[in-house]
């Protein structure tokens, strides 16, 4: 294999965690070279389309690790560890490995469409490890050693996530390939339905283009999957493409409000300790830029419809443009809070104003100088619109009906030393979140509020404070949420630094009442600047709908039963539909006729918080019943994401057809919920943790409440028992 060979082209460096490879290229030959030794040359054996490359293959000598050169649509990915190459080209040397490449041109995105061909190999060494097999082009090869950690979008190591080996048994295959091997899932195929309209068909297709979704796509592409994404909105960013409201920003710091990839992270600053809704839209345009991730993602495409073809194995996808696209598996990404919920309040459609949900706000945004503004609710939304645009309006009227315990946020300016010490911690910080309760690289004090001393507490509670963020809430005293007697001390702590920022004493009574209307934490807290100074303005005024309940929503204002407030602009800053919403707002069918909004009108039932009897290889990130809302939201991604890929890698690996939650585990599993939160104070509040916020809505605990570490662990257990809780076939 080794040649003293000269091509006149620009080498191309493609990444590779161990050694650099390069492959130099002309119309008419291939030089692929590892380290500097040339590995494979194709001496004008096949002509190139544009920016995409053959396949090789590497193969170990004896004990060398097995490793692949993978090839993608327009990048090449090599964890090259041996020093022997298998190298592959079609017969004829006129087409590009095993494919036929053609072009489609929709919109925002180009594809590549692949058709299987006859392929020869030449200058092969065979492994004389029978264990240590794979198969041709983009299907995967076998090797438990290997982390389904190597993509782009995940390069730190966890004991939980570290290999593919804790989700998935691996089945041996032969080197060439079986006879009779259906190969169809690796395969983008056009066919023609009864009424003459194309269908598309994947191998899995996701549907929500935030954290969640952009993982999913990076990572099952890298596989060597045909995936496309499909988003509701213009651009990718998830909830940040819709969350534009004024004063919108995340309230996890941006250290950690990110991919934990190394090559995403090392080029990417954020200017603030928490990023707005601006910048969280240039880091993913960051992201997007480095992956290429939108050339496989369907903007402006809402999924409407799907339904199981049990011939078949595969779904059938509706969506809003009319089209209709098959897939093996159908992987939901579509977050938390995908579903606003807006109260059925009278009159509501009369207002002649200018009146937004927060979660569907006008691009262009909203000039609020000078105006008479009315906000109902006050949760995350509410407080950061209230803090934003208090200066600005004429008048500012907060129709509040439960306070929000909100904690400061200590927001900063980072400098480039700070960031540049920042990112000396990251990796260790990415390791640790696994860890944690919630995802972050902190944790609850192993201690109980109430064995330690009154001195010793409030010095805890002190601290906590001046450091800002979620510390107070999830990074506190173990027993806080559990424990009546310790939650009284973390809420008379909260409410005693809130109180004396608040100047009239009847406001300070419905922001921060001495009497707290529900255990502290258990509704989730907002993260503040300047919230409760601006109901110290003359122009900031408070409806307390507990008193004042509103009676209905007039052509010019809103009417309480203390009289009627005038406004110019109306917010709605009413919430969501949380974790559950998003999913049933989609009508999907299983194969037993029942929508999943049927299913769950009685109560959520998802296995793992990921998959429910009688929709088989359907998949959800962020769903009831998960860590999700307890999670940083990018870690929940990427760790609740894994087991996605690696379930859906076990199934094809297998050479299986389908996996689905048995109706055992998923009541198993709720009871299980039931059981952790029963331990826990959130059942005394009225929260949307609960479901408690959308009438008709069965009250239940929707959030995985025993921590990410021991739900990671129950994914595992079931991973290793050859994924207990699932059928598969």
């Amino acid at each position: 294999m080794e040649q003293n060979v000269q091509v006149q082209a620009k080498p191309i460096k493609i990444p590779g965690p161990d050694h650099p490879i390069s492959i130099a290229r002309d119309t008419e030959r291939v030089v692929v070279s590892v380290a500097g030794r040339v590995i494979a040359d194709t001496r004008e054996a096949l002509t190139l389309c544009e920016a995409h490359y053959p396949a090789v293959h590497y193969i170990p000598r004896k004990d060398v690790d097995m490793t692949l050169l993978a090839r993608t649509d327009r990048t090449t990915y090599c964890p090259y560890k041996g020093d022997a190459a298998y190298f592959s080209i079609p017969a004829g040397g006129e087409r590009s490995i095993d494919a036929v490449w053609t072009y489609e041109t929709p919109t925002r995105r180009s594809r590549a469409s692949r058709t299987t061909s006859r392929s020869t190999q030449i200058g092969s060494i065979r492994s004389k490890s029978n264990s240590e097999r794979f198969f041709h082009g983009k299907t995967a090869f076998n090797d438990p050693r290997l982390s389904i950690r190597d993509s782009p979008l995940r390069t730190v190591e966890s004991d939980m996530f570290g290999t593919m080996a804790h989700f998935s048994s691996f089945s041996e295959s032969s080197f060439v390939e079986q006879p009779g091997r259906k190969i169809q899932m690796n395969a983008t195929q056009l066919a023609e339905t009864a009424n003459g309209k194309a269908v598309e068909e994947l191998d899995v297709l996701v549907v929500g283009a935030g954290f969640a979704g952009l993982y999913q796509l990076d990572r099952l592409r890298r596989l060597g999957y045909n995936v496309e994404v499909f988003e509701a909105g213009s651009d990718i960013g998830g909830v940040w493409y819709w969350n534009c409201y004024p004063g919108a920003r995340v309230d996890t710091y941006g250290p950690l409000y990110q991919f934990s990839s190394a090559e995403l992270w090392r080029d990417w600053n954020y200017s603030e300790l928490y990023p707005s809704w601006e910048e969280l839209r240039a880091y993913f345009r960051h992201v997007d830029k480095k992956l290429d991730l939108s050339r496989d993602i369907r903007f402006n495409t809402r999924v409407t419809g799907a339904q199981f073809d049990t011939d078949r194995d595969q779904w059938i996808v509706q969506a809003s443009d009319g089209s209709v696209t098959r897939a093996r598996f159908f992987v939901l990404c579509t977050g938390l809070a995908a579903k606003p919920y807006i109260p059925r309040i009278e009159g509501l459609t009369d207002f002649r104003g200018i009146c937004h949900h927060t979660g569907q706000w006008p691009q262009e945004g909203v000039d609020f100088k000078g105006k008479r503004v009315g906000v109902i609710g006050t949760g995350a939304s509410g407080v950061q619109v209230i803090q934003e645009v208090y200066r600005d309006v004429a008048e500012l009227t907060v129709f509040q009906r439960t306070p929000n315990l909100a904690l400061p946020m200590r927001q900063r300016k980072l400098d480039d030393e700070t960031k540049r010490r920042m990112k000396e911690t990251f990796p260790e910080r990415f390791r640790k979140r696994a860890e944690t309760f919630a995802g972050f690289d902190y944790d609850v004090i192993p201690k109980n509020a109430m064995d330690v001393s009154d001195q010793e507490r409030q010095a805890t509670y002190e601290d906590l404070w001046n450091r800002g963020g979620f510390l107070s809430w999830i990074g506190t005293y173990q027993d806080v949420m559990s424990n009546e007697e310790a939650n009284d001390t973390a809420y008379a702590f909260w409410r005693d630094k809130v109180r004396p920022r608040i100047k009239d004493p009847a406001v300070a009574e419905k922001l921060a009442p001495m009497k707290p209307l529900h255990p502290f934490g258990v509704k989730r807290p907002s993260l503040e600047q300047h919230y409760y100074e601006a109901y110290n303005r003359p122009n900031v005024h408070i409806v307390d709908l507990l008193q004042s309940p509103i009676e209905r929503v007039t052509p010019t204002g809103v009417k309480t039963t203390d009289g009627e407030v005038e406004l110019d602009i109306l917010v709605l800053a009413t919430g969501f539909d949380f974790l559950t919403g998003g999913l049933t707002s989609i009508d999907i069918r299983g194969t037993n006729g029942e929508t999943l909004r049927e299913k769950w009108s009685s109560g959520s039932r998802a296995h793992l918080g990921m998959a429910s009897a009688h929709f088989p290889n359907l998949l959800y990130i962020y769903g009831p019943q998960s860590p999700s809302a307890f999670c940083n939201g990018p870690t929940c991604a990427e760790l609740q994401g894994d087991f996605v890929v690696a379930c859906i890698e076990h199934v094809r690996r297998n050479n299986l057809r389908r996996i689905e939650a048995t109706q055992e585990a998923e009541e198993a599993w709720r009871d299980h919920v039931a059981e952790l939160v029963g331990a826990t104070l959130f059942p005394r509040a009225q929260s949307w943790y609960m479901g408690a916020n959308i009438p008709g809505k069965k009250r239940e605990m929707l959030v995985y409440p025993g921590g990410l570490p021991m739900y990671l662990q129950k994914c595992k257990e079931s991973a290793d028992a050859g994924y207990a809780g699932f059928v598969l076939s």
